[in-house]
């Protein structure tokens, strides 16, 4: 869609299209407030950056001749770069394998990137010189979604069972630093993407605390120690009362916690008791 806008559209009506598009879906995959305003101005800083590239290098009116083309590879992959470098910059802040995400991302986004690029110009040419036959553009597009849908759907299992292989190897180390718990806190938010990870440690003698360790969404990892349970550790309470795992929404079926849920402004929770 980027490569037809640079061509067919002006500046203003594809920044609009990105950022509408975008927008409408992000809500419906609703991302929190926060989140969603950064992927919205990472939209927008990545297609602006794409415009002035596409401008400066194949000038205002591009065609199919001359620098047009290595202008929109060149427009395309800063898009690219920027978008996963702002990406990256939001990992870091909140904490996450900024590192892993760069070195995983970067090859395959860029492969990507150069593939869609290729596949838009052929695109501009059909509808430019031969728009009767647009519809057997079709047929290569929803390949290609199919093969990057796959292909994803892999990547996400590969990862779920290595974080679950991680996961348990900690939970089978000392608990005891704050290294430690970050680190479990962390493949746990990793996992389940998830925006907050927390964890509760029941005191097991009366004259212990109980420590309750919260990394996410924004801040870094909070440690608290009570004597006694606060109002927000609703979850973890019934969680030990029940000893059994919940998975929370807006539509459960129990009122109370979904009234709870969203008094603690959260969209969905899920919580299990460990024994150890």
């Amino acid at each position: 869609p980027v490569v037809l806008g640079l061509f067919l559209c002006s500046p203003a009506t594809l920044l609009a299209a990105q950022l509408v598009g975008a927008g409408l879906g992000l809500v419906r995959r609703r991302q929190p407030g926060v989140k969603l305003q950064f992927n919205i101005a990472n939209v927008w800083l990545s297609t602006t950056l794409a415009i002035a590239v596409m401008h400066a290098l194949g000038g205002p009116h591009p065609d199919l001749s001359g620098t047009s083309l290595p202008a929109t590879f060149a427009a395309t992959i800063t898009a690219s770069l920027v978008g996963m470098t702002g990406i990256m910059v939001a990992i870091w802040l909140s904490g996450g394998e900024n590192a892993r995400f760069w070195n995983e991302s970067l090859p395959i986004g860029l492969a990507i990137t150069l593939s869609n690029t290729g596949l838009g110009i052929i695109a501009v040419a059909v509808v430019s010189f031969r728009p009767g036959i647009a519809w057997v553009l079709l047929v290569p597009c929803l390949a290609l979604f199919l093969a990057y849908r796959a292909y994803t759907a892999q990547r996400e299992k590969n990862q779920s069972l290595q974080s679950l292989y991680e996961s348990s190897r900690m939970l089978h180390r000392t608990m005891d630093s704050e290294q430690a718990i970050a680190e479990i806190l962390g493949k746990a938010r990793t996992m389940f993407k998830a925006d907050i990870a927390e964890m509760t440690l029941f005191a097991s003698k009366p004259e212990d605390v109980h420590v309750r360790a919260t990394l996410g969404p924004q801040k870094g990892l909070r440690i608290t120690r009570m004597q006694e349970l606060e109002a927000c550790d609703w979850l973890a309470s019934r969680v030990a009362l029940d000893d059994a795992s919940h998975l929370i929404s807006p539509a459960t079926g129990d009122k109370g916690l979904g009234n709870k849920l969203e008094g603690a402004n959260l969209r969905d929770a899920m919580a299990t008791s460990l024994h150890g």
